[in-house]
């Protein structure tokens, strides 16, 4: 290449390639100020970079490829010497050293080619900062270390070739989308990332809340995918997701508007331990109430109504003493009433109606002295256990089946009681007189029983009453 093309100062394009030219880059060529492209490449040029060309500040390509140059990648490749590279090849050559960290500044580039040197040491960690790259291929050096994790936040890196190098650890999960990186090593794990979880060495719990997330995302998704769970997303930014705490766990599940197409409830939510909420009602979901529920002990409130749960109640929700509230109606559930939820004794809320339960209903029940409303049903059989009676915050009491006996006296106790629903069942005997004292209620439904008698005749004060008999005669 003559020395004598540096004079032509006005220069903007020298495209050389494809040539049988020897020899090295005259430096002179550093005096064309105006050079925008410049490509050299698929020669047989030797020696090496010149610092020189550090002085084209207008250059936006530099091809250097398919050439015998030698030395190191010069650290003039810079944003502040070449503010507006985009495109730098210099794959092919026998290039040594460790790739210079100012490429990393080169804050416009697009694409970067070193592959075919002799290339070795780590890459450097501030590639990470190439927001524009769309192309990185390093492959066939002798780049050893790590894969750093920055790499997989360049927004539209689009290809990437590491192949044949001698990386150790593990590929960052985002960069697994990119398909396939000629490298033998595994995935590293997304919550770890330090993407998805912030500071993942010091949020362990969160770290485990995301790992078991991910497990369950392909059940809870099946179909739609709705869900954002996935290693490109903060965790706290998960649709149906509330992290909070501290240390941060995930204290909100609800899925109302992100669950369709659901399979079944995945057991891995068992796991979440700092779990407050869980929602998943009407999800269409199918199967049976994982067990493993049962270990979330932080669990306020549950709610899987209105899907097409079957199965039996596990007994193991009795071990969820913090729970508050528990709705279970409006679903396929069989089999009897697990006494083990007597132990819920902070429930504010029952609701197991709708269903198809059967058997007697627990007096274990009358230990949840909190509770305010309590629907059960659709087949119980027996009588009401007087122990309802202790249940003197009750506000909603239904109870739906084909219960038989007498309503116990023990029910005039609940003086915060506003609505009474007993339709429908072969309850006998009198209505009790203790009803009376039932000065806050409103509501009673008793039609389409057996029963004998007439109605006590305060009762008349109730808005809304439902009984096939007449009222007794004033006192």
């Amino acid at each position: 290449i003559p020395p004598s093309l540096g004079n032509l100062t006005q220069l903007q394009t020298l495209k050389l390639g494809w040539n049988d030219l020897t020899g090295e880059i005259p430096p002179e060529l550093g005096r064309l100020k105006d050079l925008v492209n410049l490509s050299l490449s698929d020669n047989r040029l030797t020696g090496e970079i010149p610092p020189e060309l550090g002085r084209l500040a207008k250059l936006q390509t530099l091809e250097l490829g398919d050439n015998f140059l030698t030395g190191e990648i010069p650290p003039h490749l810079n944003n502040r010497s070449h503010p507006h590279l985009q495109a730098l090849d210099l794959s092919g050559n026998d290039l040594t050293g460790e790739i210079p960290p100012e490429l990393g500044s080169l804050t416009n580039l697009k694409e970067l080619f070193l592959a075919y040197n002799q290339l070795a040491g780590e890459i450097p960690p501030e590639l990470g900062n190439l927001k524009s790259l769309d192309w990185l291929n390093l492959g066939s050096n002798q780049l050893t270390g790590e894969i750093p994790p920055g790499l997989g936040q360049l927004p539209v890196l689009r290809v990437l070739d590491l192949a044949y190098n001698q990386f150790t650890g593990c590929i960052p999960a985002r960069l697994m989308k990119l398909g396939r990186l000629g490298l033998h090593l595994p995935s590293c794990p997304v919550c770890a990332s330090g993407v998805v979880v912030p500071e993942p060495k010091n949020n362990p719990g969160l770290v485990n809340d995301c790992e078991e997330l991910l497990k369950a995302r392909g059940t809870l998704d099946n179909q739609y995918e709705r869900l954002n769970w996935s290693a490109d997303v903060p965790i706290s930014r998960w649709v149906g997701l509330t992290v909070g705490g501290e240390p941060a766990r995930v204290q909100e599940m609800d899925m109302l508007h992100w669950c369709g197409g659901a399979d079944q409830i995945p057991p891995e939510l068992g796991n979440l331990s700092g779990l407050e909420v869980l929602d998943l009602a009407s999800c269409e979901l199918t199967g049976e109430i994982p067990p493993e529920l049962g270990r979330l002990a932080s669990l306020k409130d549950l709610r899987l109504g209105r899907n097409q749960l079957t199965g039996e109640i596990p007994p193991e929700l009795g071990q969820l003493v913090n729970l508050k509230y528990l709705w279970l109606g409006h679903n396929q559930l069989t089999g009897e009433i697990p006494l083990e939820l007597g132990n819920l004794t902070g429930l504010e809320a029952l609701r197991l109606s709708f269903n198809q339960l059967t058997g007697e209903i627990p007096p274990e029940l009358g230990n949840l002295t909190d509770l305010k409303l309590l629907f059960l049903g659709d087949n119980l059989i027996g009588e009401i256990p007087p122990e309802l009676g202790n249940l003197t915050s009750l506000e909603r009491l239904g109870l739906f089946g084909d219960l038989t006996g007498e309503i116990p006296p023990e029910l005039g106790n609940l003086t915060s009681l506003s609505a009474l629903l007993l339709p429908q069942n072969q309850l006998t005997g009198e209505i009790p007189p203790e009803l009376e004292n039932l000065k806050a209620l409103r509501y009673l439904y008793l039609d389409d029983n057996q029963f004998t008698g007439c109605v006590p005749a305060k009762l008349r004060e109730v808005r809304i009453i439902e009984v096939d008999l007449p009222f007794c005669p004033l006192q």
